[in-house]
């Protein structure tokens, strides 16, 4: 499915679109594409007219509708990344070193 939209610069664009959802909460209506989601602004509405039209023609025009910033909430734990990681580091000493002393691995 394709987007004809206007980014934030309110430069002419075309995006590849898997997903398109409303947020009733933002009232925006949020395409995600392979390496960027864009969202626009629109009624209840006009975000199912949109979606429809996708459905049907695997092509949209949201030109008309405002670009909006839309701010996912991703839990980014990097605290929780370095402690797998040495969990992980931990993990592959004990096995070397038991493989060493039972003679499977020979380090020179």
């Amino acid at each position: 499915m394709k987007v004809l939209y206007k980014d934030e610069f309110e430069n002419l664009s075309v995006m590849e679109v898997s997903k398109a959802s409303y947020v009733e909460e933002d009232e925006v209506l949020v395409l995600n594409g392979p390496e960027d989601d864009i969202a626009v602004k629109a009624s209840k509405k006009e975000a199912e007219k949109v979606i429809r039209e996708l459905y049907e023609t695997d092509k949209a025009d949201v030109t008309a509708y405002e670009y909006c910033e839309i701010d996912m909430e991703f839990d980014d734990d990097d605290d929780d990344d370095d402690y797998d990681d040495d969990e992980f580091d931990a993990m592959l000493d004990r096995i070397l070193e038991d493989s060493e002393k039972n003679g499977v691995l020979r380090f020179k």
